[in-house]
């Protein structure tokens, strides 16, 4: 219900981990410690904040690691990479349900960026803002049935990406890219913004009404294509 900070090093939560509206979970990267990690063994979920940042002078990464199962960032819950004092990095390693908000100040990667496991996420309310100059990258399979994309900062989804509702990248600074990402479903993308394919698969149903650009290789779009005046490929 209150604060739990990891002071130093790596820290483990084995047993059922139950939180508040008033918890706090900090991982603060710090001078002394290559890495700050908190490893949970089980699912939980999140009802107040979960942070990740740095008291450090020099670029430290934070961790928080998911043995197995997933985190669920309820309605009340928020999952933030605050500033600190330096950049460094701020990995979430598993696999998230949002329901809440995901506040992205500092660069934020969420999956299996250092391992092998498969993550699959789910997007299903909530609201994910990312500011600017910064990036949230998301690895795994994502599956979007709800929620809002918010900020000038840039997003990065690198896996697969099912729409079982529409989403709509709205029209602002924001860019989105889909490196060598396949995108499924019945929901339709539609793309008021700079978005940029990278060996991207586009199947499910796409409106494009602001930039569509191939940054990179070859990209395919074999679901039903729309553009209005707006649109530029």
């Amino acid at each position: 219900r209150g604060l739990l900070e990891v002071s130093w090093g790596s820290a483990s939560i084995n047993g059922p981990l139950t939180t508040t509206s008033t918890s706090v979970i900090r991982i603060p990267a710090v001078d002394s410690s290559v890495s700050q990690a908190l490893v949970i063994g089980n699912s939980f979920s999140n009802n107040g904040l979960i942070e990740l940042t740095s008291y450090a002078t020099v670029g430290h990464s934070s961790y928080l690691h998911m043995q197995s199962g997933q985190l669920t960032n309820t309605s009340t819950g928020t999952i933030r990479s605050a500033v600190g004092t330096t950049s460094g990095g701020r990995f979430v390693e598993g696999s998230i349900v949002n329901q809440g908000v995901i506040a992205v100040e500092e660069s934020l990667y969420v999956g299996n960026y250092l391992n092998t496991e498969s993550r699959s996420h789910q997007l299903s309310a909530g609201d994910v803002s990312v500011s600017a100059g910064k990036t949230l990258s998301i690895k795994g399979t994502t599956e979007y049935s709800g929620g809002t994309f918010n900020g000038t900062g840039d997003v990065i989804v690198e896996g697969t990406l099912n729409l079982s509702q529409d989403l709509t990248l709205t029209a602002g600074s924001q860019k989105f890219y889909f490196p060598s990402t396949p995108e499924n479903g019945t929901g339709t993308l539609i793309n008021d913004r700079d978005t940029f394919l990278v060996g991207t698969t586009l199947n499910s149903p796409v409106e494009n009404r602001g930039l569509l650009e191939v940054s990179w290789g070859s990209a395919s779009i074999n679901g039903p294509l729309t553009t209005t005046s707006t649109s530029v490929i």
